[in-house]
């Protein structure tokens, strides 16, 4: 299965995405053309991009040229900086390991809205040895893949609690959430169209409770507890949802195993993202101040809800 079955985006879809920040494919090649110049201006970053990669950060930032550059920039940086998320092979045993404990699937249709919705589940109740570092290392792997093929206006995610314990919650230490909202902060900051939570375990109200508090109005309101997969459907499609949901897109395992093969087919591209690597001496101006890394200020509120 190719990136266009995987993440589909017709041409019309695509043509009405563009639309909402009044963009053709004219200015666009524009935009792109201005920030590969920016690129190849700044010594310290390894290499000059292909289009593609540079047009989706741009799209992931509204066409903001200035801020995609700088995200561009925390792209290639924050691999030294945290290199605990960016050492884990996709194709490698580490991360088999781990989506054999938990589904993490971004749906190959966008929804009406031009969302993409991304579905992160249990496979069955989760042990303890999960590992929350190989975890976001995964989602990383995952948007290694979906910023050179995915095209959508905004995300949607549903998360399917059934199964997890409260141990599991405990591995997400305030060390590694503030490494965590680094990474949103620099590099993949996405538009959030929607949370939504099923199968909600009772101690887990209160976690809901406290990232409603913390959320920008917007997007708090945009925070929905499903007491079972029926009120799904008022927000998705079937032809959207996977069978697991009563929907008829293919099944999570199905889609599971597609995103594996695809992963596969990019070990090249893994390889060489391995040993890549900014060179700090010759940055003409810091991207990070000195405590943000141990010290990150903000929280769940930068990200971009507009």
């Amino acid at each position: 299965m190719s990136s266009f079955d995987l993440l589909k985006c017709t041409p019309e879809e695509r043509k009405c995405i563009l639309a909402k920040y009044d963009k053709t494919p004219e200015n666009i090649r524009e935009d792109v053309q201005t920030v590969k110049n920016w690129i190849k201006s700044q010594p310290h970053l390894p290499e000059v991009p292909e289009d593609g990669l540079i047009e989706r950060f741009l799209l992931l930032n509204k066409f903001r040229i200035e801020i995609a550059k700088r995200k561009i920039d925390g792209y290639y940086s924050i691999r030294s900086l945290i290199p605990e998320f960016y050492d884990k092979d996709p194709n490698g045993e580490v991360i088999r390991e781990l989506t054999k404990m938990i589904y993490y699937i971004p749906l190959p249709k966008l929804t009406e809205e031009h969302y993409r919705v991304v579905i992160v589940k249990p496979r069955k109740p989760i042990t303890e040895s999960i590992d929350a570092v190989t975890y976001m290392a995964h989602s990383l792997n995952m948007a290694e893949l979906r910023v050179r093929h995915d095209y959508y206006h905004r995300e949607a995610h549903i998360y399917d609690l059934e199964g997890v314990r409260i141990t599991n919650m405990t591995k997400f230490t305030p060390s590694l959430i503030k490494k965590i909202g680094l990474v949103l902060e620099k590099v993949f900051t996405n538009s959030i169209g929607g949370l939504h939570f099923i199968n909600v375990p009772n101690f887990v109200d209160s976690f809901i409770i406290l990232l409603k508090n913390t959320l920008q109005p917007k997007v708090a309101s945009r925070v929905n507890v499903h007491k079972g997969t029926e009120s799904l459907y008022d927000m998705f499609s079937k032809d959207i949802l996977p069978k697991d949901y009563g929907g008829t897109e293919m099944s999570l395992d199905e889609l599971s195993e597609e995103w594996m093969k695809f992963f596969q087919n990019h070990v090249d591209l893994f390889e060489k993202l391995s040993k890549m690597r900014v060179n700090e001496e010759l940055r003409q101006k810091p991207l990070f101040d000195e405590d943000e890394l141990f010290g990150i200020q903000g929280n769940f509120k930068q990200l971009n809800v507009d």
